[in-house]
């Protein structure tokens, strides 16, 4: 039997079937046909349709056996948003009946519910129900994006401060008049080389 999962991936034991390369750990990833033994498969298809998972029809011709992926696709697409619809009806009848005509507070929901209020984009106050500490997925994300872009933003901010600070340096070290070259003075030609300071004079006494 070949499964396939659209949107949510699955990973289970199933004792019964014949170990496979994984012993009886049995996967079924998203968006790839795999082919599992019958019973793995019914097994999968019995507790495990929740998920979206769905048999795919083959084929077989001259050039081998083809898999009917794409109506696998749509189906796995309707079969999981069909599901999503009745957990998350039984969620919302639980907290009526169980807590808010109790006057109880509502617990936040599980991870698979929360899951599918990501998913579906559903909106709980819609519903009158406002879980323990609950904020909606999408606003919290959008916070978090936003305070991603602020450091993000202060971060280049401060690489191109320092950027123009060391430009501003170099422009002005560039302003900066050259000093002038100091020519040596030319000689007299009647006196002849000038000596340098350091240099003590000679005299020349003529004896008489």
């Amino acid at each position: 039997m070949v499964l396939y999962s659209e949107t949510e991936p699955l990973e289970t034991l199933v004792y019964g079937a014949k170990p496979g390369p994984n012993g009886f750990l049995y996967t079924i990833p998203v968006g790839k046909p795999t082919r599992v033994p019958d019973v793995v498969g019914q097994h999968i298809m019995t507790h495990h349709a929740a998920l979206g998972i769905v048999k795919v029809e083959e084929s077989e011709s001259e050039s081998g056996i083809t898999y009917d992926t794409e109506s696998a696709r749509q189906a796995s697409i309707t079969q999981l948003a069909e599901q999503d619809r009745i957990k998350f009806q039984n969620y919302v009848n639980s907290c009526v009946e169980d807590y808010i005509k109790r006057n109880k507070p509502v617990p936040p929901p599980s991870p698979v519910i929360l899951r599918i209020i990501e998913r579906r984009g559903y909106d709980l106050k819609k519903f009158g129900i406002v879980p323990i500490g609950w904020e909606e997925p999408e606003r919290d994300k959008a916070l978090a994006d936003l305070k991603a872009e602020n450091i993000a933003l202060k971060s280049h901010m401060a690489d191109m401060s320092s950027k123009m600070d060391l430009l501003t340096q170099m422009m002005a070290k560039k302003a900066e008049p050259e000093p002038e070259p100091v020519e040596a003075p030319e000689p007299d030609p009647e006196v002849g080389t000038p000596i340098p300071a350091s240099r003590p004079r000679r005299s020349t006494r003529i004896e008489e």
